[in-house]
């Protein structure tokens, strides 16, 4: 007797393994909107996943039983169908609250063995419902696309008139740009994408968006993440070189963003194609401009070219870059071109802060002359 409950024991669940994934429900985060007073019907889809005869029993339970309602309780699914749907109702009451709720429908695979009804799996369909109200309303959305590098607002219409001119216009930090326009129907949704503008720089901003629907407007106000931060690997160096002894080198990067990035990487010294060393470069918290430090023992290293393979890697993005180098007995420098391009930045820089002073002083000699002149008492 014993030996054959453990044989119906292991044929129960060999079952249960075998069944395991027999059948799925899509799709996943449905949102329907039902305005009060109305039944609204709609569907969910059981998927046949491993080609098999399916009972499927639908149950709705006791808590959304009074406004859902499916319209058969028992889904057969044969072995060469590949879904089948099943239909429901949802139904709100005129007194009804505006709100959201999440719904649910419980779906479980039924079998028949040794006289004895199975219950194999049992998955929850959850769904949202939204109570739409009478006017005309809207449910307002807005993100960034990184790849299209611009902005994705959605406007949903959720009330009970149809929505004939409906735009937005975004504000980034004072520089302002508007959408096209559109009409709206009941239930109906249009999304928007809009490039981003070239006076709005790549970062973090607070974006003050403002949907106009007819004569009604509404707003959101967020953080967004405007592009994705880039980093610039400029050149290597080293302040007090002498070779043969352990050095200090510095990378130098440079940051587009408009935050602070935490920034590390390292980089590898080749010889003729050959790896010489490889440099730990520390975390660093990167705004603009920045050095990344690491250290390099540079015994046995003779003077001549070499080449530095360096990886930096920052917000979950990286970025490489090859630089010719140049080591003598006191300097370990970045080649003759990539030192002028770094030395142009800089005198660029000089000579911009020169011009202003210059212009300043001019302004001030002008202004204190003619104050010296009005105290001056004429002859």
């Amino acid at each position: 007797m014993m030996r054959s409950r453990i044989m119906l024991i292991f044929v129960f669940l060999a079952i249960a393994i075998y069944h395991v994934d027999a059948f799925g429900v899509s799709p996943a985060n449905k949102e329907i909107s039902v305005f009060p007073g109305e039944t609204y019907t709609d569907y969910f889809r059981i998927f046949n996943s491993q080609n098999i005869n399916l009972t499927v029993e639908l149950e709705v339970p006791d808590e959304f039983s009074s406004r859902i309602a499916v319209l058969n309780n028992t889904i057969f699914v044969r072995a060469d169908e590949r879904f089948k749907p099943v239909y429901f109702d949802v139904t709100i009451p005129e007194s009804s609250p505006d709100e959201s709720f999440t719904a649910r429908i419980n779906a479980k695979e039924v079998r028949l063995q040794a006289g004895t009804v199975m219950a194999l799996i049992n998955i929850n369909y959850d769904f949202t419902v939204n109570v739409a109200r009478t006017g005309k309303r809207i449910l307002p959305e807005i993100s960034y696309d990184y790849a299209r590098d611009g902005f994705v607002a959605t406007i949903r219409n959720t009330g009970s008139e149809n929505i004939d001119d409906a735009w937005l216009e975004i504000n980034i930090n004072g520089v302002s740009f508007s959408s096209e326009h559109t009409g709206l129907g009941r239930r109906k949704s249009h999304t928007f994408f809009i490039e981003r503008p070239d006076a709005v720089a790549k970062g973090i901003w607070t974006v003050h968006a403002v949907f106009f629907f007819d004569e009604k407007e509404t707003e959101i106000k967020k953080n967004v993440s405007v592009g994705q931060p880039g980093l610039e690997i400029l050149g290597i160096s080293s302040q007090r070189f002498v070779l043969g002894q352990i050095n200090e080198i510095v990378i130098i990067v440079e940051s587009d963003w408009n935050t602070k990035l935490s920034v590390r990487g390292n980089a590898v010294i080749l010889s003729n194609g050959t790896k010489f060393d490889e440099i730990a470069l520390n975390e660093q918290e990167v705004l603009g401009r920045g050095q990344l430090r690491g250290y390099l023992n540079t015994a046995g290293m003779k003077p001549g070219q070499y080449r530095a393979d360096v990886v930096v890697l920052y917000d979950g993005l990286r970025t490489a870059k090859t630089i010719d180098v140049k080591v003598t007995e006191g300097s370990f420098e970045s080649d003759a071109r990539e030192v002028r391009d770094l030395g142009k930045r800089f005198s660029a820089h000089l000579i911009s802060l020169a011009c202003v002073i210059v212009i300043f002083v001019f302004v001030l000699l002008t202004l204190l002359k003619k104050t010296r002149e009005k105290r001056t008492p004429k002859k």
